[in-house]
């Protein structure tokens, strides 16, 4: 996906290169599905249920959904957010492919766990891709639905934060796939378990609740 290679893959590389000199990255975003035998592709990184018969899948990160927004739009003066249904007094961002893929978070789909009856979920304007949506966050346009992973840095630095704690568990998650054959590659395998590492160090830093 784009928005993992944008948000998470590119800022990490350069830890594997730097452990890793003699072998080169070339880092693809795409929506395709990539085809092991036809290109030249040793690694790709999916996100669905994790059923991809014929070839070498390991898990990469599972994700939680959870609302995500500018710090000022909290600033003192602004609608205090205490519960879900806060939300009706804010821009709701959208991003296109949750709206079009079934098993996506969206915001229809999390504002019914919490029962939040007074948020109209189909209002606002809708984004191409997720990081699309997160950068009109970033710069204080409205809420957006984030994905643990694709938000971990943004919260980190601050230019992001959670202004509640609810959650809620994807049913997709993201995964590490390679032909069985090539799954044998040192290059491979050295990769699988640097990215799978990486993912374990995000899934720590996702948690932080802002406001």
């Amino acid at each position: 996906m784009p928005s993992l290679a944008a948000k998470w893959l590119a800022a990490r590389l350069h830890r594997f290169e730097g452990r890793y000199p003699q072998w080169g990255i070339r880092l693809v975003a795409a929506d395709h599905l990539v085809n092991f035998t036809h290109e030249n592709v040793d690694v790709g990184v999916r996100y669905g249920a994790g059923k991809y018969p014929g070839l070498h899948v390991e898990p990469l990160m599972p994700e939680d959904a959870f609302p995500v927004c500018s710090p000022k739009l909290l600033r003192p003066g602004c609608r205090v957010i205490r519960e879900p249904d806060d939300f009706r007094y804010y821009t709701l961002l959208h991003d296109e492919t949750s709206r079009r893929s079934e098993g996506v978070p969206n915001w229809r789909t999390w504002l019914a766990a919490p029962k939040a009856s007074r948020v109209r979920a189909d209002l606002g304007p809708v984004f191409g891709g997720i990081h699309l949506a997160l950068e009109a966050a970033i710069a204080g346009h409205g809420v957006v639905l984030g994905l643990s992973p694709l938000v971990a840095d943004d919260l980190a630095s601050g230019r992001l934060v959670r202004p509640i704690a609810f959650e809620q568990r994807s049913s997709y998650s993201f995964w590490l796939v390679t032909s069985k054959s090539s799954a044998a590659h040192a290059r491979v395998r050295a990769f699988l378990r640097w990215a799978v590492a990486e993912g374990k160090r995000t899934l720590g830093a996702s948690t932080v609740v802002g406001g």
